[in-house]
């Protein structure tokens, strides 16, 4: 990892940051993954966004650890990993490398799964794998589907949910379609799977992918009466949005995502 900081960023960190900062953070949304893994030659057009392919070539645990001693001094952070994968990538690669490196490191770790993995093969291999949940990505949604017309659980199915439920499993959700948090449909599947799903924990990544305030509408109006489902801030920079997700969300639910 080729990153170094400037003196301003030093003393900011140290009078700033530093001692507002808890000792012990937990990150509950990192990616960690070799290129290696990745197919060189896509055959299909993605269905989601570039801009993340852009900001690194892979992200090996060496270079992750690395990272929060840069970015955090002093502090102990314990992440949640995963894998970053597309379709066409080998999941099976992926995934046991994320297992072996938080076996390691002792990691909390989750599964990149695909919606037709069957149920009996998904249990086992969180099992023996050591996961404590599951990563699902509206990219692996049935390649007929267009892009805005993706629903939650055409890529994270019932039957996926209710082995998650089973086993009390994390499963982290990158929400899908053009108009985010505020889409009609993502907020009535992500208030059914609040009431239905009582034992799983489901984290919506990034607020919804509300990185506008225009992404939010009336959108807390309704996912305030949540009880159970989390948010992460993760790659989220949008001040206003989280000021209304402290007022509509129990703290409590609110996860810290680099």
């Amino acid at each position: 990892m080729d990153f170094r900081l400037n003196h301003v960023d030093e003393q900011f960190y140290k009078t700033t940051i530093k001692d507002f900062l808890p000792e012990d953070i937990i990150d509950v949304h990192t990616h960690v993954w070799l290129d290696d893994f990745r197919c060189k030659k896509k055959e299909e057009p993605a269905r989601t966004v570039s801009w993340p392919s852009m900001v690194a070539k892979d992200n090996s645990i060496e270079d992750h650890i690395t990272s929060y001693q840069i970015m955090f001094p002093g502090k102990k952070v314990m992440p949640l990993i995963f894998s970053n994968l597309s379709p066409g990538d080998d999941l099976e690669k992926g995934n046991e490398y994320i297992s072996r490196c938080a076996k390691e490191h002792q990691f909390p770790s989750l599964m990149y799964v695909q919606p037709n993995m069957p149920v009996d093969e998904l249990e086992r291999k969180v099992i023996t794998g050591g996961f404590v949940g599951i990563k699902v990505y509206l990219d692996f949604a049935p390649k007929y589907i267009p892009q805005n017309e993706i629903r939650i659980y055409d890529f994270l199915t019932r039957e996926h949910l209710e082995v998650a439920d089973r086993n009390g499993w994390i499963v982290m959700l990158h929400i899908p379609r053009n108009d985010r948090l505020k889409d009609p449909v993502n907020i009535a599947q992500m208030m059914e799977i609040d009431e239905r799903y009582k034992n799983t924990k489901v984290i919506i990544a990034h607020v919804g992918r509300a990185y506008c305030n225009e992404d939010v509408g009336d959108a807390f109006l309704h996912l305030r009466k949540t009880q159970r489902i989390y948010f992460d801030i993760s790659a989220n920079c949008n001040d206003w949005v989280f000021k209304e997700l402290l007022k509509n969300i129990d703290h409590k639910r609110i996860l810290f995502g680099s």
